[in-house]
């Protein structure tokens, strides 16, 4: 009982949290009529404002110089700008959170946006499909640091990356000190 309060406490804060962000998002972007069209295009230009994006884009993507000469619509604009506020509001709680529970420290990156991998563009990793049994700690894989000339094929559909980043963002910050001290509690 003591577990199943502690964590329907915590799951109702995650849920809260993450809609808010998604209703509000995915309104915007139903209200704007933008499409996977848009989606991509904000990618490209959010991946280009952050150091190496560029590079990254050309080497593992296949797209152009050209392709990345980008100027957004000013709805495109409205909707990026409201990503990275998002992303930089979260920032200082996920931060909080990892080096708290985790003695982990992250950087800040201006202009941050996800660059998530494309898994239907790789070979599944073992690792990541089994995982472990019982989990000990709650999984955010975006804290990794960024290493130059790294391979990856990245999503280039904004809305999908943003909303599984704040999914899993907030997921975090709601879940992980609970599920961490039950896990201890558990043995």
């Amino acid at each position: 009982k003591t577990f199943k309060e502690s964590v329907d406490s915590k799951w109702n804060d995650w849920q809260n949290n993450y809609d808010k962000v998604k209703v509000t998002f995915w309104k915007m972007v139903n209200d704007l009529k933008l499409t996977e069209e848009n989606a991509e295009r904000i990618s490209r230009y959010a991946y280009i404002q952050q150091r190496g994006g560029k590079e990254k884009l050309l080497n593992d993507t296949g797209y152009t110089e050209k392709d990345l000469e980008i100027d957004l619509t000013p709805q495109e604009m409205s909707v990026y700008k409201f990503m990275v506020e998002e992303m930089k509001a979260i920032h200082p709680m996920l931060a909080e959170s990892l080096k708290e529970n985790h003695n982990e420290v992250v950087g800040y990156v201006e202009n941050y946006f996800p660059m998530m991998t494309n898994f239907m563009a790789t070979k599944p990793v073992v690792e990541e499909i089994m995982g472990e049994f019982r989990m000990k700690r709650v999984p955010f894989g975006n804290i990794e640091e960024r290493k130059d000339n790294a391979k990856q094929p990245l999503k280039m559909n904004a809305f999908e990356v943003f909303d599984t980043y704040m999914n899993k963002s907030t997921y975090f910050i709601a879940m992980d000190k609970t599920l961490s001290d039950l896990n201890s509690i558990a043995g």
